[in-house]
């Protein structure tokens, strides 16, 4: 912001009073037109809280919101627990024990489910595949 002790000397340097005037009409052009930009944003503002304050407060998504059985997320978090500690000493038997029931608790979940397990295939095995499904549905 200019210090109002140079706008001052800036209105006094003028020689002629059409060039004080000009100043005066290119400030007062600013003006309106920073005030109306003010008008706007204020106006938006109050927009974007009306909204915000109408809508509806949703709470964070959580992993049993995807549809994770607590088993399962419970069995990969102590496992991945687990790791960590194994990381930096040797487990323990009862951790050892732990480790063994949370991989059955996770397989057992695994079966039950009718997933079918993604299995990588290279660019010239999906062709091959491709031109196998093409060729049995002319037939």
């Amino acid at each position: 912001m200019a210090n109002p002790k140079d706008i001052d000397k800036m209105a006094r340097s003028f020689k002629e009073l059409a060039e004080l005037q000009q100043y005066a009409d290119a400030q007062y052009s600013t003006i309106i037109t920073l005030n109306k930009k003010i008008y706007e944003l204020s106006q938006k503002n109050e927009q974007l809280e009306h909204l915000l304050n109408q809508s509806p407060k949703q709470s964070p998504i959580t992993l049993n919101d995807l549809g994770i059985p607590n088993e399962e997320l419970i069995a990969y978090e102590q496992l991945r627990a687990l790791k960590a500690h194994s990381a930096v000493r040797e487990l323990s038997l009862e951790e050892s024990r732990r480790v063994e029931l949370y991989s059955k608790i996770l397989t057992s979940l695994r079966s039950n489910t009718d997933v079918v397990p993604i299995t990588r295939v290279s660019k010239d095995e999906k062709d091959e595949l491709l031109a196998q499904l093409a060729d049995s549905d002319k037939h």
